[in-house]
């Protein structure tokens, strides 16, 4: 029921997860928050409690837009998604008539009190001017104004009144009334909103699940119950989720249910094919051997995966470099081989109707080849010929594919980081990261190294490995200096040996994670980034285990880098990674 699509990943997922600790938040007393993977989500304290059983949706996430509808969770601005949409639109068209009575009402009240209190002080101000034709003559214009204003608002003339006060009070008569009325009006309206607060959500129309700070604390996700999610999908109703405690999903049914939300992108900043959208498994091309190429995995989320992490586990912590994903391999490859016409002939019909397949005669040889890519596109065109220079029509992952070739060993792979500026462009690969780079130039970062072995398996090489090579290919190779920038180790040891005060039995896990997010000293969280001359938050830290076994990387990001990213998010900003990512 609860699967794992194609394209699953963990960071934009959902999650079945128990209730831990409610932790109380200072001046609040209907709100507290607990940690769920890792992560602090402010609940309500009636809705919410200890050992309670949830679905959670990861920060940044969207999610499926019928079971938000279902659920009514659309903002009063998407009501018309919601399975409520009829019943809540008659108090919407209300108070879309009853606000411009409102205003009207509220703009002649103002302007009445503005008429009334100078011709209430109109005699005063006249005797202060006294001798003064200039100052006179104003006056009694704006005494024409302001009468001509009552009148026309009471329905009575000035000289219907034996004097100026009987006239104000008679206005002050009226302007009493037109007060009720602004009232009941105000009321009348704040009633229908109110009444329509209570019957739709918070989501916006494209179901983004975003980061709020509630009683001073960050609130990360979203939760809701099994009832919710079967009004989308009433054969879940009777799942035990205790069942699936633990379980990471997007798939619903089969059906997808949750993916990371990319913000809509202007159709002239993207020219991505649609055979890029297609090819996203490497095995769909001709020309490519399966399992002699991998795309980067996915690092995955610190604060969900601490446990992972043993105190006395020796650890390679680097700086995380906000740029856009690179892999370079010296791979097997299938090079076609020109056959004599009627074998090529024998090859297509065997090709055409299925039959004499073992008769068919082998048209490629298998030699070493550059196989370049971005996160998830292959960027050769002798491979994916549909391919184009995406983002901004620059291709800075073929120009570095055939930079780094050269420099490979046969069954290496390097994957690394590009950042600086787009090549010969004044725009930023990641805004405002420059990184130190000049205008128009960038760099590469090397951190991670495979080499194929004989039997079919990787070796995986050690942060350090990853760092000599590096060092070593600078160093023979001083032409290539500029462009290649080596892995920054900020610390490599235990974290027992880092934190040597804490406890390594009481809450480990939860106090550890609490010393890397706040560790100014030793990696610069919730700093500006040393190494970019703009003014920008540290993206975070990455940490790998010095374990063979282990081919596992893990990623915390700073705070402050989450709260610009969401605000460029809001403002309908992406990325060249997230577009090379998701085939934007």
């Amino acid at each position: 029921m609860f699967g794992k699509s194609e394209n699953f990943k963990e960071e934009y997922s959902c999650s079945i997860i128990k209730i831990g600790e409610i932790k109380p938040i200072a001046g609040k007393d209907k709100i507290g928050f607990t940690l769920v993977n890792g992560e602090s989500i402010v609940i309500r304290k009636d809705q919410v409690k200890e050992g309670d059983i949830l679905i959670y949706a990861s920060n940044e996430s969207e999610l499926n837009k019928d079971f938000l509808g279902a659920n009514n969770l659309f903002e009063s601005n998407s009501y018309e998604l919601n399975s409520n949409a009829s019943e809540v639109e008659k108090y919407i068209l209300k108070n879309k008539d009853l606000k411009p009575q409102l205003n009207s009402v509220e703009k002649n009240l103002a302007k009445l009190d503005n008429c009334i209190k100078f011709v209430i002080r109109y005699e005063s101000e006249v005797a202060t001017a006294e001798g003064d034709e200039d100052i006179l003559y104003d006056l009694s214009q704006r005494l024409a104004k302001s009468t001509g204003f009552i009148s026309g608002y009471i329905n009575r003339n000035v000289e219907d009144f034996p004097s100026l006060v009987e006239f104000v009070n008679e206005a002050e008569k009226v302007r009493a009334e037109k007060e009720t009325l602004f009232k009941e009006l105000k009321s009348e309206i704040e009633a229908n909103t109110e009444y329509v607060r209570s019957r739709v959500g918070f989501f916006n129309k494209t179901g983004r699940v975003r980061s709020i700070r509630l009683g001073g604390v960050v609130s990360k996700g979203y939760l809701f119950t099994l009832e919710e999610l079967a009004k989308y999908n009433p054969k879940v109703k009777d799942i035990n989720l205790e069942e699936y405690l633990g379980q990471d999903f997007d798939t619903v049914d089969g059906e997808l249910f949750v993916k990371a939300y990319v913000p809509v992108v202007p159709e002239k900043r993207t020219k991505t094919s649609s055979a890029e959208k297609r090819n996203k498994k490497i095995v769909r091309f001709d020309r490519m051997i399966e399992g002699e190429f991998s795309f980067n995995y996915d690092s995955l989320l610190l604060p969900k995966n601490i446990h992972k992490i043993k105190p006395t586990d020796s650890v390679a912590i680097t700086v995380k470099i906000h740029g856009t994903s690179f892999v370079c391999g010296k791979v097997h490859v299938k090079t076609p081989i020109k056959l004599p016409f009627m074998r090529r002939m024998c090859n297509k019909f065997i090709d055409l109707t299925g039959l004499f397949k073992k008769y068919r005669t082998i048209d490629y040889k298998v030699e070493y080849g550059n196989v370049t890519s971005s996160r998830k596109v292959i960027k050769n065109k002798y491979i994916n010929k549909d391919v184009t220079d995406g983002y901004y029509s620059v291709d800075v992952y073929s120009e570095y594919g055939e930079l780094i070739y050269p420099y490979l060993s046969e069954g290496m792979t390097v994957y690394g980081e590009i950042f600086g500026y787009l090549t010969n462009n004044t725009k930023m690969i990641q805004k405002q990261y420059d990184y130190g780079c000049e205008v128009g130039t960038n760099k590469l970062m090397p951190y991670r190294i495979t080499t194929s072995l004989p039997d079919g398996g990787k070796y995986e090489w050690n942060v350090e490995e990853v760092k000599d090579w590096t060092e070593k290919l600078i160093k023979e190779h001083p032409e290539i200096a500029d462009r290649i920038h080596v892995i920054d180790l900020l610390y490599h040891g235990t974290l027992a040996d880092l934190y040597p005060t804490l406890s390594l039995t009481e809450h480990w896990n939860e106090n550890v994670l609490e010393e890397l997010r706040n560790d100014k000293k030793h990696f610069g969280m919730e700093k500006d980034e040393p190494l970019c001359e703009n003014k920008v938050p540290r993206e975070g830290i990455c940490i790998r285990i010095d374990d063979d076994e282990t081919n596992e990387n893990f990623k915390l990001k700073c705070q402050k880098f989450y709260d610009r990213e969401k605000k460029l998010i809001d403002e309908g900003e992406v990325d060249v990674e997230m577009n090379n990512t998701y085939g934007l």
